[in-house]
């Protein structure tokens, strides 16, 4: 089977036409090609390096049915996430740092990226930044009757 449609990088429409054999083809239907997704806003921008911490990354072009995040350019540092129709918010956990890739353990913050099909995670240039930190117990009281 041979598909025929044009190439595009951002949100559009073309027609599509399938073949059996390079001769005879369909009739085109129309194909809707989604843009990369932008992340613009991160929420969280912080949390403690012992994880646990859950972003909601939003933009657009993010809905689709899969989604990653990626932080920093680390191939090991890909976490699944699930999307939050409610704010077309795209949601993953960190782990803790000491969880993550050497090259990333000690880094201050993590670049997070987004990914709608698993291969694209969009322009580095345009990551969202996580700052990490410690998290330091200074008191504790006993717990309440």
């Amino acid at each position: 089977m041979v598909v025929r449609g044009g190439a595009r990088v951002q949100t559009t429409t073309v027609p599509l036409e399938v073949s059996g054999n390079l001769q005879q083809w369909s009739e085109p239907v129309a194909y809707a090609y989604g843009g990369h997704p932008a992340a613009t806003l991160l929420r969280p921008r912080a949390g403690p390096r012992g994880g646990g911490t859950q972003l909601a990354v939003t933009g657009s072009g993010l809905y689709s049915t899969r989604h990653l995040c990626r932080l920093g350019e680390h191939a090991g540092a890909v976490l699944n996430a699930s999307w939050r129709a409610a704010d077309g918010a795209v949601l993953c956990t960190l782990p803790a740092a000491a969880a993550l890739p050497s090259a990333l353990r000690s880094a201050p913050s993590l670049s997070v990226r987004v990914s709608t099909n698993g291969l694209q995670y969009g322009d580095p240039a345009q990551a969202l930044a996580f700052e990490l930190y410690e998290a330091n117990l200074s008191a504790a009281r006993p717990p309440f009757p």
